[in-house]
């Protein structure tokens, strides 16, 4: 088998890795130590993403950590060297602002891999 045939059938193996569902609940709490936890709290601005009163707003970002599948790539079935692994990018795209509590329910799947080369 010579590397290109190596190399896709590894990219068909990833592509058919079996996430499994991943569901998290979350509430006002947690929202305000992942807004400390990134940063927010040190101005005035800041207050309604830390504070509850009157309204908590939840920093967006939130949604790429929320449900997360965990570092999947360490797992042997994968069959990644995960030393030598970049997860280049992910996208969320929010239609309206998260609420302050709720249950999250998610399934990763990988969609697209690019083979960045040797190293």
């Amino acid at each position: 088998m010579n590397a290109l045939d190596r190399g896709q059938r590894f990219r068909d193996q990833l592509q058919a890795y079996a996430f499994p569902e991943v569901v998290q609940i979350y509430t006002e709490h947690d929202c305000i130590l992942y807004a400390l936890g990134v940063g927010y709290g040190t101005t005035r601005d800041d207050l309604p993403f830390v504070f509850e009163e009157p309204s908590l707003k939840v920093v967006p970002s939130m949604a790429a950590v929320l449900a997360g599948p965990g570092f999947w790539a360490r797992d042997p079935a994968s069959g990644v060297d995960w030393q030598r692994f970049l997860h280049a990018e992910q996208e969320v795209i929010l239609h309206r602002p998260l609420p302050q509590r709720a249950e999250v329910r998610a399934q990763t799947a990988i969609k697209r891999i690019i083979d960045k080369g040797a190293d």
